[in-house]
Formats: structure tokens, sequence, C-alpha cells
């Protein structure tokens, strides 16, 4: 779950593709399943960011940004995390505390 919150900021400062006609062969895969769990869950958007040895190599937006609006979602586009960061704040001490570092 950091790792995604990590992904979401670092996606924020790119410009990656917002719809389907610019995602590349290699990620087309990826980016049909995506929109396809998106509308299974009924999720009005989603952003997605692929990082590979440091690179950022794929970023795209699904969706639009509220189930009443027709604003896309992009690459760019940032989320409220709500509550989330009680459980991102939990899970790194878990972390900490199995690599015996508390």
């Amino acid at each position: 779950m950091a790792a995604m919150v990590a992904l979401g900021v670092f996606a924020a400062s790119c410009d990656g593709p917002t719809d389907a006609s610019q995602i590349t062969d290699r990620f087309r895969p990826l980016a049909e399943a995506v929109e396809e769990e998106r509308v299974t869950l009924g999720a009005s958007g989603v952003a997605i960011a692929i990082i590979e040895k440091g690179d950022l190599t794929f970023a795209a937006g699904f969706g639009t940004k509220s189930t009443t609006g027709a604003e896309r979602v992009a690459a760019t586009t940032l989320f409220r995390i709500g509550s989330s960061g009680k459980m991102l704040t939990a899970l790194a001490v878990l972390k900490a505390v199995e690599a015996g570092l508390v």
C-alpha cells in the first residue's frame, strides 16, 4: 500500500497517457484489465503508474473524477486518501518491527 502512494506521488509529476489511443502495445493488456476492473467495482476513476528500475515507464488515468462529472482522470490527477494514512502508518511500523528497527 505504501508503494501505491509513492507511485501516485511520482506519477503526479509526469505526463502519461490519459486515453486508450496513447497507450502502447506493451501496456494495452494492463490498461484493458484496469478499465474492466474499474467498471466492475463501480469506481468513477482511477490512476495508475509503473516504475521500473527507478524510471516511470507507464502512467495513465481511467474514467472520470466523479460519478456526476465528465472531467476525465489523467495520470496526474491527485486523489484524496482519507483515513488511509492510519493504515499506511501501521504498515510502516509493522515493516520496521519485522526488520528489527523498532
